[in-house]
């Protein structure tokens, strides 16, 4: 007797597959090359482990409860592919705090561990090997430690980089380069490849992580065809097949009321989507003017735009988005021409938003374009609605793709915009935006369940939150429904036949209680996939402040995103399985948390939202805060040591503070006592108790 048996191993794919099976007896099996195993994509030649499955004579509905999903928490070593075995991984395992110090810190014991990276930080060995074939056809004689080669993925690209390099090194200072010292070469009418001074090797490698202009894993394996004459392999298409087509329509698709795919260019990586903005509104604009980066973006996006090798004038910056910010961008883009604003809906990773109605008209009431990046938003949200966003990037290396093994990006224009009509008319997407084909198929397939996907995931991150924000080691929690960030997220939701389902994404930032110890502890023990990227079939998690910012921790500490953050996405995982993990690594980390810390809550002045009906006094320099808790009967002190304190006052006597090496923590008062409060204090911490 053959029955069909379902097996929803999801994980690493998150795909159902359905077998014929002899179910009259036990017995045990090996799937090989199975594209819905949690190891395995499908697309390499590696065997997965084997599921041992005892199966009964039973009808096929009866079949799928007997058979638990498979897990996915199972620790990776450092170094090793995130999905494992994959040959176009974007992720790599760090399992350890101190694997990802190592790797910022250029240790050697960690470097020889990475078989892989992401690949704008790091050079896939297939870009690798292509390099190296390339050098030993056309340049055999040059010394190594004289000079180095970068391949690109299309001429422009490359006078693009031979540009930057130049600029960024000119003639004229010490070790700068010559114009003629850095060249740009064609190999087999395929390969695109620049040759610069090893000196300025360290300004490429810049490059290739902030505009993204890479070459991509699948786009280095055909050119290596292409140059070892592989019969019956063409040079990669970068755009125009009906790949391409189906996937700029299927994109067009998540926007726009009917497909449209001239309204939608293809980029390598999403970076590379929003250097391709910048150069838009360039045309648009022109060079001679600055940027506005509102809101604490990815670590890129503010590279770009502040880099004078591509904005001259560089950018107005403004980490958060609150009245006072939103006041000076307005006057800033009434007095000067801007060249547009950008901003991220939500943000990464403190996931805060700007006020986006008021941005674009802000934007559009002085002649200028709003860009969002509407990557952690996930297709639950739409900006181009109100009128917003005029151009919309997406990284679709993210939920996009979901299985974090092929990189793109998007750039949508929103034909209802008021600036369409000018936009329209430099904006490109045949001539511009170029994904080989092979990406372009990988992600059409990927990306058939999104919605289904989707839809998983933001239940299950919605219920993790909940279940964080009540835990007594959490310290604070950023996620999209908390504080005001809800009210500016919901009008721009896409509609859904289930509108009572939470629609906010699988992406979250969590500090806990104690500082480091503690945050290292908690990471340290989880065993979801832990590495950079996020938006994944899978959970990943890794200390993102460190990851993304460690040459500037003091300065985006200044901006609000402490050093000690922790950023998880979660997959499809079952929520009760991904809770256990998370309360073993709670259980670790609790014993590096002082006695009784866990009964206080912390908040800094910028989410004063955490604590209901309470009123805030501040005066204008963050050193020096008065608050005043009125009905919330709370005392608030400021979280430096009390001797430590500068011009404080303390009205009313009576509340119980106690002191400790991470701060003062008041105890709960009467109503009466609370409003007789006036603490003047030096820093920015705020605790009270947790009752």
């Amino acid at each position: 007797m053959i029955l069909p048996l379902k097996i929803n191993t999801s994980l690493w794919s998150h795909k159902t597959v359905t077998f014929g099976v002899v179910a009259l007896s036990s017995f045990a099996f090996d799937i090989m090359r199975c594209r819905t195993c949690p190891y395995n994509t499908g697309r390499t030649a590696f065997a997965c482990q084997k599921l041992s499955l005892s199966i009964i004579a039973a009808p096929q509905q009866a079949l799928t409860p007997l058979i638990p999903p498979m897990s996915p928490l199972t620790p990776q070593p450092l170094g090793v592919s995130l999905p494992p075995q994959d040959a176009h991984a974007l992720s790599v395992s760090m399992p350890d705090w101190a694997h990802v110090v190592g790797y910022e810190e250029a240790r050697p014991e960690v470097l020889r561990a990475m078989a892989c990276g992401y690949p704008r930080f790091f050079r896939h060995p297939l870009v690798v090997a292509l390099t190296q074939r390339v050098q030993t056809q056309l340049f055999p004689g040059d010394d190594a430690a004289a000079w180095e080669l970068m391949p690109v993925p299309t001429a422009a690209a490359a006078e693009r980089l031979r540009r930057f390099l130049v600029a960024s090194h000119p003639e004229s200072v010490e070790n700068g380069v010559k114009n003629g010292d850095v060249t740009v070469h064609v190999v087999e009418n395929a390969v695109h490849v620049v040759r610069f001074p090893h000196r300025v090797g360290k300004t490429a490698a810049q490059f290739w992580q902030h505009s993204g202009e890479i070459v991509s894993s699948r786009h280095a394996e055909k050119l290596l065809q292409v140059l070892q004459g592989v019969k019956n392999v063409q040079i990669p298409a970068l755009g125009g097949t009906s790949a391409h087509l189906a996937l700029r329509k299927r994109v067009s698709g998540l926007y726009l009321p009917s497909e449209d795919p001239g309204k939608v260019a293809l980029y390598p990586t999403g970076m590379a989507a929003i250097f391709a903005t910048v150069r838009l509104l360039q045309k648009y604009r022109g060079s001679d003017c600055k940027g506005i980066l509102v809101g604490f973006p990815y670590v890129d996006t503010l590279k770009i735009l502040d880099r004078k090798e591509w904005c001259a004038r560089g950018v107005h910056f403004f980490p958060t988005c609150g009245e006072k910010e939103m006041e000076e961008v307005e006057a800033i883009v009434a007095r000067e021409k801007v060249l547009g604003i950008w901003t991220e809906f939500p943000g990464n990773p403190l996931l805060s938003m700007p006020d986006l109605k008021r941005l674009a008209k802000c934007a559009h009431d002085n002649g200028t374009v709003l860009v969002v990046d509407d990557t952690v938003g996930s297709y639950n949200v739409n900006t181009m609605k109100h009128g917003c966003a005029d151009l919309v990037v997406t990284s679709l290396s993210k939920i996009f793709g979901g299985t974090g093994n092929v990189m793109a990006g998007s750039v949508v224009l929103n034909p209802d915009g008021p600036k369409f009509k000018d936009l329209e008319a430099i904006f490109d997407p045949e001539e511009d935006s170029f994904v080989v084909e092979d990406d372009a198929q990988a992600l059409l397939e990927q990306s058939e369940d999104l919605a289904e996907r989707l839809a998983k995931t933001n239940v299950t991150t919605a219920e993790i939150v909940q279940r964080l924000l009540k835990h007594p080691l959490v310290k604070e929690v950023f996620y999209p429904t908390l504080g005001d960030a809800k009210n500016l997220y919901d009008p721009f939701l896409n509609p859904s036949e289930e509108k009572d389902k939470p629609r906010y994404g699988p992406l979250f930032s969590i500090l806990l209680l104690g500082g480091l110890e503690p945050a290292k502890a908690f990471y340290n023990a989880l065993t979801v996939a832990k590495g950079p990227s996020l938006g994944t079939n899978f959970t990943l998690s890794c200390p993102y402040t460190l990851l993304a910012h460690y040459g500037e921790l003091d300065f985006v500490e200044s901006c609000g995103v402490d050093r000690h953050l922790i950023r998880i996405s979660i997959g499809q995982e079952d929520i009760e399985v991904l809770w256990a993990d998370f309360e073993a690594a709670f259980a670790a980390a609790s014993a590096f948390i002082e006695p009784d810390l866990h009964k206080w809550r912390y908040s800094p002045f910028s989410s004063v939202w955490r604590f209901p009906r309470m009123t805030v006094s501040s005066e204008a320099s963050l050193c020096n805060r008065s608050m005043v808790a009125g009905e919330c009967n709370m005392t608030v002190c400021g979280g430096e040591p009390l001797a430590q304190l500068e011009g404080q006052t303390r009205k009313h006597a009576g509340s119980d503070a106690r002191q400790s090496t991470t701060g003062v923590y008041v105890e709960k008062q009467t109503a009466r006592q609370a409003r007789d409060s006036d603490l003047k204090v030096k820093g920015r911490k705020v605790w009270m108790r947790a009752d």
